[in-house]
């Protein structure tokens, strides 16, 4: 089987992904929260925090993620 290649990726697709744990994540990551604190929260990997991190930098119009509220605050006091 490992010398089809197509019918190696048919067979061997892994597990597939656990969207609605991956959308919490995408939200605590938007919220600002830190990728081990966020894996810790969800017992999920930190591999899978940035896998999640880089699929929504992919659809981020300045492709990576919105700033922390925090430094939203710090950039309106300095105005």
């Amino acid at each position: 089987m490992k010398q089809d290649p197509e019918r190696w990726q048919q067979k061997f697709r892994g597990r597939p992904a656990d969207r609605e744990k991956h959308q919490q994540i995408a939200a605590l990551l938007l919220e600002g929260d830190k990728l081990q604190q966020v894996a810790d929260r969800y017992e999920v990997s930190l591999s899978t925090v940035k896998r999640v991190k880089g699929k929504l930098s992919q659809f981020d119009d300045e492709g990576t993620l919105r700033t922390r509220h925090k430094n939203i605050r710090h950039k309106d006091n300095n105005l």
